[in-house]
């Protein structure tokens, strides 16, 4: 069974669409809404569509405590699930397209953990030209310093095998925001587990505001410095 785990702070505006698009694609996959107690009401919206599709759930939380924590709550609540063995992991605002899902998890018969990228010659990005510069000068870097063999470390659009999920939730979160990914796959990539990317389309959200500041982009800067540092006491094996 396939779980789809989704971020859905101050979503309001994304959720109906979503939903129906993603059910188009993976009509029976297990939907899991994170809620940071959204103050647009978002949460109120998920827990009216579950009325309807019982295979949507909503996990609320008190605060606003960021997307990596988000993700990683849902991933280890669906944990709870047996018959779940992929966790696919996207955003809400329209930036990921479902129809890139069945490469997705084609994929995933070869790899343990499959990135969505940006930055591969298939991929197609429509997004300002100066942040479409920074991301790909940033990846740059993160691979210089992490090492890690892909091209694309902070798009939130991956399916990852159980076995992956079970490891990672071993492990306290130590990274805030979007730069907990490129920890997960640090995590992932010392331990073993197999790498794939596929080309995605990735255009700008169209409705809401989007939740990256310039705090969180400078902190992301520290974060990668502080992570190239601690990635040699990450363990060498799975076990």
């Amino acid at each position: 069974m396939i779980a789809v785990i989704v971020p859905v702070y101050n979503e309001a505006e994304n959720i109906r669409s979503f939903v129906a698009k993603l059910r188009s694609i993976v009509r029976n996959a297990l939907i899991v809404m994170v809620d940071d107690h959204s103050p647009d009401g978002t949460g109120k919206i998920v827990q009216s569509m579950m009325k309807r599709d019982k295979n949507l759930l909503l996990l609320p939380r008190a605060g606003k405590q960021g997307r990596g924590s988000a993700v990683w709550a849902g991933m280890k609540e669906t944990l709870k699930r047996p018959s779940v063995d992929l966790f696919l992991e996207m955003d809400v605002d329209g930036s990921h397209n479902p129809k890139d899902i069945p490469r997705l998890l084609d994929a995933s018969q070869r790899a343990d953990m499959v990135i969505g990228s940006r930055n591969l010659p298939l991929s197609r990005v429509e997004i300002p030209l100066l942040r479409r510069l920074f991301s790909i000068l940033s990846n740059k870097l993160t691979r210089f310093l992490l090492g890690v063999p892909i091209t694309d470390y902070t798009n939130g659009f991956r399916v990852y095998r159980r076995p992956v999920v079970e490891y990672l939730a071993r492990f306290p979160l130590t990274s805030t925001g979007y730069f907990a990914l490129s920890e997960t796959a640090v995590r992932a990539h010392c331990a073993g587990f197999r790498f794939a990317e596929v080309p995605i389309t990735f255009i700008d959200r169209t409705k809401g505001v989007s939740k990256l500041s310039t705090v969180e982009i400078f902190g992301a800067f520290v974060q990668l410095f502080q992570l190239a540092r601690a990635k040699a006491q990450f363990p060498k094996s799975r076990e």
